[in-house]
């Protein structure tokens, strides 16, 4: 994975520090006593902070007529790892996780 531009395109955006993209997307299985500054787990827990943020969003702004309790379930349906799995296949995101 040395060529980003593909996954930039997918993804809409260009990390200046493609560091911190890599290790965002190196699965924990990878992570060796000598690796420097890993914390996946960290990065994990900002992301998922993040796409709550987006999926709320989006979810207040389309279903404008939803009671709050509503929105809560269907904002569980997305974010479930199953639900995430298939979105990061649709859009190709598993190509770029390194994984052992």
């Amino acid at each position: 994975m040395t060529n980003f531009q593909e996954f930039y395109k997918i993804i809409l955006y260009d990390f200046r520090d493609e560091n911190l993209l890599k290790m965002a997307l190196t699965h924990p299985s990878l992570n060796t006593k000598n690796s420097q500054n890993f914390n996946y787990e960290r990065l994990e827990f900002l992301g998922d902070s993040i796409l709550r943020q987006i999926i709320s969003d989006y979810l207040f702004i389309r279903y404008q007529e939803m009671q709050e309790g509503d929105l809560t379930k269907l904002r569980s349906q997305i974010e479930n790892g199953s639900s995430l799995a298939e979105m990061t296949r649709k859009i190709g995101l598993n190509k770029y996780v390194l994984i052992m």
